[in-house]
């Protein structure tokens, strides 16, 4: 615990039930989720709780009504029936196992698919990040990549040097993309999205192979574009970062739609295991704290609890 501080300068990963017991002063990790839980009984400040800032969301800018498609020669559709609206000034997660269809969803609500049965409304353009960023890639060199999806997009809203700076890419501008590291071209794809400002922008998988640092730029990014008034559609396993990122989930199994709603609604479901999702540690942790005793509020991620605690100015840094 105490070179807690030199790994996150670092950027590295560190177990999120560290984490926590960094932030409420504790001298060592918990060895378990009882010992977290017991953590949290014991150092927790009552009346620490963090008001609902949700907004009302705002007008709709993708609609899908009863959406299905079927890959040619499967013989049953990978998406069923699937309605949906997403909303300007929105950050939505789609969740579920492997072969859920989140991807297939995503997919179609971009326009990239044409649904089987049932319809896609879009109001305004859509750019959309594909989980493997080296297939989308066009362009011999960074730079150009940025400004080839500018032109391909018909406008540059932002600046593409601009961009390559927030997002560590400045000094690899002349590489060819093909020759980054996994991290580097998922930024490039992100990067090359958010050039034309657009409407929407759905994103698979954003921050696999990406360290803590650039993980968290990227949240911040992303909440960012939330603020401008971007649709902002995540498709993850990530729970922590559905969690600490999300006003919305979207929860899918057997390719149909199980569940809408506000992220710690998903969390409090019995049946969490239907869509293949477990909690992850920090909620497992205030969960299980919380049938102990009710004065633990049911937060949700790290940023939540952090919140809290410098509410009270108990945080510990």
């Amino acid at each position: 615990m105490g070179r807690a501080g030199e790994l996150d300068r670092l950027g590295v990963w560190q177990p999120e039930l560290a984490e926590l017991a960094r932030i409420l002063g504790a001298d060592r990790m918990p060895r378990d989720l009882d010992e977290a839980a017991a953590l949290l009984i014991d150092r927790w400040p009552r009346g620490a709780a963090v008001r609902s800032e949700r907004r009302p969301p705002g007008r709709i800018t993708v609609a899908a009504r009863g959406v299905a498609h079927r890959y040619r020669g499967d013989d049953r559709d990978a998406v069923s029936g699937a309605t949906l609206e997403l909303h300007e000034a929105e950050i939505s997660a789609i969740v579920g196992a492997n072969g859920a269809g989140k991807s297939t969803l995503g997919l179609l609500l971009a326009g990239v698919l044409r649904p089987s049965r049932g319809t896609v409304d879009v109001s305004g353009d859509v750019a959309y990040v594909f989980q493997y960023p080296e297939r989308g890639f066009l362009a011999t060199t960074v730079r150009d990549e940025v400004r080839y999806a500018a032109t391909i997009g018909r406008r540059i809203a932002r600046d593409p040097d601009a961009l390559l700076e927030r997002f560590g890419l400045a000094r690899l501008a002349e590489a060819n993309p093909h020759s980054l590291s996994h991290g580097e071209k998922r930024r490039l794809s992100v990067a090359s999205a958010l050039v034309t400002s657009p409407t929407v922008l759905i994103l698979d998988e954003p921050t696999f192979g990406q360290d803590l640092r650039n993980t968290r730029e990227l949240v911040t990014i992303l909440r960012e574009e939330r603020d401008r008034g971007t649709t902002v559609v995540l498709i993850t396993h990530d729970l922590s970062l559905v969690a600490e990122l999300a006003d919305r989930a979207v929860a899918m199994a057997d390719g149909a739609i199980g569940f809408v709603g506000s992220p710690a609604e998903l969390f409090q479901r019995p049946d969490l295991g239907r869509f293949g999702l477990a909690l992850p540690p920090a909620a497992s942790a205030f969960a299980r704290a919380r049938e102990r005793d009710r004065t633990i509020p049911p937060l949700t991620g790290l940023d939540a609890a952090r919140a809290a605690l410098a509410a009270r100015e108990v945080i510990r840094t």
